[in-house]
């Protein structure tokens, strides 16, 4: 199902790229842009969102 899908990869971009604030860099593989200084806010918002239609589906 896609959705699993959706949860592997949001989760796994919690875990590998966010830096030391806990921001997302725009790659979730955490192998580029977690030392960049500067984030986005449209880089930050879906991660909200994600977690919050997850919810709905009671995958988490």
């Amino acid at each position: 199902m896609y959705i699993n899908a959706i949860q592997a990869n949001v989760n796994y971009a919690w875990k590998h790229a966010r830096d030391e604030n806990g921001l997302f860099s725009k790659d979730w593989t955490g192998e580029k842009g977690v030392s960049q200084e500067h984030k986005w806010l449209l880089d930050q918002a879906p991660m909200i969102e994600f977690y919050a239609l997850l919810t709905l589906t009671e995958l988490i």
